[in-house]
């Protein structure tokens, strides 16, 4: 984890002729900004630990007819994140579960319609007519009778998230949770020449498969050594 002093100042104008009354709305309204900032900041992820805020109010600050509130606070953020991707074709990703947008059987026998979801079953019953599985990919399939079909199960997708700051160490080393366990297939660079992965200080390439207890460590030398560094990794 890493800590960063945050300093934040709202701040309002008035006018010139501004009542007393005036001066304490816009002091209580600064205040209440300043507030709800704070708590969105500590809202965004779980691996953020935001501080308390420590708050001071100015009025009529720099001879001009403003009132400010300062806030200073601390916050805490991991080296790298890990989370599941956003969702895929408009289908929500949750952990543990299984992505896979529903197949549609259509009974030409009965007419009936029915989608069956991720790891679901159909089985045909005795129709005249085959029943016609027709899956997301575009393949059509016909079933006779006593056939069965299977949709298949894609995974979650996950997504390692190692982020270089400026002037900091070019490696990253992390221990493998079950949160984080999976194949992961592609890469994605951002400020970065050459980089090298490594899982329990052997070389890997991709694909690279994570098992919970295993120790991942990124490695990079940056194309600007004075701008920050990210490196992606995402399963499927």
């Amino acid at each position: 984890m890493e800590s960063f002093s945050i300093n934040l100042v709202i701040a309002d104008r008035l006018p010139s002729d501004a009542t007393e009354d005036a001066v304490l709305d816009g002091m209580s309204k600064t205040d209440q900004i300043l507030s709800e900032v704070h708590y969105k900041l500590s809202q965004v992820a779980s691996n953020i630990k935001v501080s308390d805020i420590s708050k001071i109010q100015f009025r009529d600050h720099d001879d001009d007819k403003l009132v400010v509130t300062r806030g200073e606070f601390s916050i805490d953020i991991a080296r790298y994140t890990a989370r599941l991707s956003e969702p895929i074709g408009g289908i929500d990703v949750k952990e543990n579960n299984f992505v896979c947008a529903p197949v549609t059987i259509f009974n030409l026998e009965t007419g009936e319609t029915l989608k069956v979801p991720a790891g679901g079953s159909y089985n045909v019953a005795i129709p005249v007519k085959p029943t016609v599985i027709d899956n997301v990919n575009g393949v059509t399939k016909e079933l006779e009778f006593g056939e069965t079909y299977t949709v298949e199960s894609i995974p979650d997708q996950y997504v390692l998230s190692f982020n270089y700051l400026v002037d900091t160490e070019n490696s990253i080393s992390v221990t493998v949770t079950s949160d984080e366990a999976a194949v992961y297939t592609i890469q994605q660079l951002t400020n970065v020449a050459t980089v090298v992965y490594k899982v329990n200080e052997v070389v890997r390439s991709l694909p690279i498969t994570l098992i919970p207890g295993d120790i991942l460590t990124v490695e990079i030398a940056k194309t600007n050594a004075t701008a920050a560094s990210k490196v992606t990794l995402s399963s499927m």
